[in-house]
């Protein structure tokens, strides 16, 4: 079988789609893989499944993202500051600073921090929450 590249780097992708394309795979070993099967999953594949497993991107849904996704769009984010902070959301004002290039210079005074942590608890706070308990 010969594999080739339709379009190189066509778009981003989440670590909740990585996470449920791999598990359609055939990552999961508790859940029978979507035919068609034309192979086991390779252990890198169940080793990054696991791996996101423990990570907020596991109980992401497609809507919670989308939403997500619309709540920061005042804000002026770039696409990768938006990816960066779904696949690891914030929860202090600090770690939303790391995220954001230039914070400070871009939004002073607006409370950037505030109105992105208000978007990461409105759509996944109950995820994150799941987060504290667990570890």
């Amino acid at each position: 079988m010969t594999v080739a590249v339709v379009e190189q780097q066509a778009g981003l992708l989440t670590n909740a789609e990585v996470y449920a394309v791999l598990e359609q795979r055939g990552a999961n070993p508790n859940v029978p893989p979507c035919p068609p099967r034309t192979r086991d999953p390779a252990p890198c594949e169940v080793a990054v499944w696991e791996a996101l497993r423990a990570t907020p991107a596991a109980r992401q849904t497609r809507q919670d993202i989308k939403e997500f996704f619309t709540d920061l769009q005042p804000l002026g984010l770039t696409k990768a500051e938006k990816m960066m902070l779904l696949n690891d959301p914030p929860t202090t004002p600090v770690h939303a600073h790391v995220v954001i290039e230039d914070c400070e210079e871009r939004l002073s005074g607006e409370g950037l921090a505030d109105k992105i942590l208000e978007a990461v608890e409105k759509h996944f706070g109950e995820v994150l929450n799941t987060e504290e308990d667990v570890g």
